[in-house]
């Protein structure tokens, strides 16, 4: 794959649509059913991001944050992607990386594809479990407790 327009070309033609391109700031949108829509974004030539917004997990506490950092430790519950809020809208968000220059057409439409597997998750039963798993923090009070626990003890200090 030469570069993201070559890669945006494969989608639309996998897609039938007529027209997909990037716009004057590096970025096309995909809109599919259900209100899914799936945003590329110009990195480098070719490195793309693409993600999908998480619309019901929008504005993140810091309980619902943890939850979502426990789903992206080691890809257990995100695979290729991870989650993230931007911070400029305060919208939760699932995103990858596609390194394009890697990629044959057919690796392009097995990652679309999979990509819309994981927006049709994590719109659904990815959401469900989010917000639950942030209840259970907030219920236990461990969502404010730190991550790491303090300790009053002083530290060892070991000269050779």
């Amino acid at each position: 794959m030469q570069d993201i327009n070559h890669a945006l070309s494969v989608i639309a033609d996998k897609l039938s649509l007529a027209n997909l391109s990037l716009n004057t700031n590096g970025q096309a949108e995909i809109v599919f059913g259900d209100g899914l829509s799936i945003y590329v974004t110009r990195v480098e030539p070719a490195v793309a991001e693409l993600s999908f917004r998480l619309p019901h997990l929008d504005f993140a506490d810091p309980p619902m944050m943890r939850a979502m950092l426990e789903a992206n430790c080691l890809g257990a519950g995100t695979g290729p992607g991870r989650l993230g809020v931007d911070a400029d809208r305060g919208e939760c968000i699932y995103s990858e990386r596609w390194e394009i220059s890697d990629l044959s057409a057919a690796r392009v439409e097995a990652k679309l594809a999979s990509l819309i597997q994981y927006g049709v998750f994590w719109r659904t039963k990815g959401t469900d479990l989010l917000l639950s798993e942030a209840e259970k923090h907030r219920q236990s009070d461990e969502g404010d407790a730190p991550l790491v626990e303090q300790h009053d003890e002083q530290p060892m200090i070991l000269r050779v």
